[in-house]
């Protein structure tokens, strides 16, 4: 019998703590008087990269510290009471996995926060809290690019398309450092979704390659489905950067790995809560480790030849 009860309480903790709970289940939960430090993990909604994040990042703390899953699939309808919730239930510390969970708890209270998969973090106002730490999704430039030298020596000229506000946020300082591994930079600004395809067009006969950037002024589904459509058709080549862009007829991506995200909001989190850290002090991080694809179809096909010996270290080959 006592060995039916431990197993029924090794399920409880897991459904508890392994699987992500409505926000209804935290307000009814009382994390256990055990000495240890709680978290609170907060996900925007169920996607399977939010998913990998939250389960390396257990995977780093588990044993270690007191903590509860919420997953807020896609509403907001309780947005307005994590607040109070995260102050009545004595949470040392919040990670935030996507943009409503930040939304949920950037200024609105004291804990530590520590977030991940949010394009756009800078329009919460980041530097002026600090408790806030976090882990960039925008991979920095040069480590697409020397992925794609390696691929594809004789590339030189990129064109991206994207909006002045993600130009001089994300990519502006970034020009010099590609120009030093014999990358020039083309950049065609865009102020909406309408203008892409003309600047497509344009980028494709003026450039080596195209760079898609995940820009959420100026990509939509049309506009990513344009993008892989004609790059395809006419053997444009091109960086996305998602797998499933490749998979849907994109050339070449280097994505983040999401695993690799959860890490290091692992070892964020120890930073603050064993060694005192301020989350200020941290800042936001860029990512580490890289995944890359390529689709086969391009092969042969592109002006420019591939190093066949290179094709080995890709991480994934889409035939």
């Amino acid at each position: 019998m006592k060995k039916y009860i431990f197993i029924l309480l090794v399920l409880l903790s897991i459904s508890t703590y392994g699987f992500a709970q409505s926000f209804e289940d935290f307000q009814k939960y009382s994390f256990p008087n055990n000495g240890k430090k709680n978290i609170l993990i907060l996900i925007s909604d169920e996607i399977p990269s939010f998913n990998d994040v939250k389960n390396e990042f257990i995977n780093s703390v588990q044993g270690d510290y007191n903590y509860f899953v919420v997953n807020f699939k896609g509403d907001r309808k309780y947005l307005g009471e994590v607040a109070s919730a995260v102050l009545s239930k004595k949470v040392d510390l919040v990670v935030t996995i996507g943009s409503m969970a930040l939304e949920a708890v950037v200024g609105k209270v004291n804990a530590p926060i520590v977030f991940s998969m949010v394009i756009d973090y800078k329009k919460f106002g980041i530097d002026k809290y600090k408790n806030v730490a976090g882990v960039s999704v925008v991979l920095p430039s040069e480590s697409v690019f020397y992925n794609l030298k390696a691929l594809i020596p004789n590339v030189s000229k990129v064109g991206v398309i994207c909006s002045e506000k993600y130009y001089k946020e994300f990519l502006e300082g970034d020009v010099a450092t590609l120009r030093g591994i014999g990358i020039e930079l083309k950049q065609y600004v865009v102020s909406s979704p309408s203008e892409f395809k003309k600047a497509f067009y344009s980028a494709s006969k003026e450039s080596d390659l195209i760079w898609m950037v995940p820009d959420t002024m100026v990509l939509d589904k049309e506009n990513i489905s344009f993008f892989l459509q004609e790059s395809l058709k006419s053997y444009i080549p091109n960086v996305v950067f998602s797998e499933n862009f490749v998979i849907a007829g994109g050339f070449f991506s280097v994505s983040l790995s999401y695993p690799s995200i959860g890490s290091q909001l692992g070892i964020m989190v120890r930073k603050i809560l064993e060694d005192k850290e301020m989350p200020s002090n941290i800042g936001i991080v860029p990512p580490v480790g890289t995944y890359t694809a390529i689709n086969k179809k391009y092969l042969g096909k592109m002006k420019f030849g591939v190093n066949e010996f290179m094709l080995g270290s890709i991480d994934k080959v889409i035939e």
